[in-house]
């Protein structure tokens, strides 16, 4: 079906064309939510395996790295390679 009609977002589009726009609506707002509550759960997904090692970082450490990380992750593609090698090292000199 995608490459019959190639569109962005076609999960969402195609919900709504080929069953019902109430159907599409339902899928995009069940979307937004899992995306949205994907962030707590990483959050609290890293704070449980950096504790489980050591006690040493705080929990608000741990959630300010994890807000740090996403917002290098929405930069442009072009800076991919810097920022890969900035959060590489930055773990190598952590630990």
């Amino acid at each position: 079906m995608v490459t019959y009609l190639p569109i962005s977002s076609p999960f969402i589009r195609f919900a709504g064309r080929y069953v019902d726009e109430a159907f599409g609506f339902a899928a995009g707002y069940n979307f937004f939510v899992f995306e949205a509550m994907l962030v707590p759960f990483e959050i609290v997904a890293c704070n449980v395996i950096i504790h489980y090692w050591s006690d040493a970082v705080p929990v608000e450490g741990v959630i300010a790295m994890v807000i740090v990380l996403y917002g290098y992750d929405s930069q442009p593609t072009e800076s991919f390679r810097m920022r890969e090698l900035t959060i590489g090292n930055t773990l190598f000199l952590a630990f």
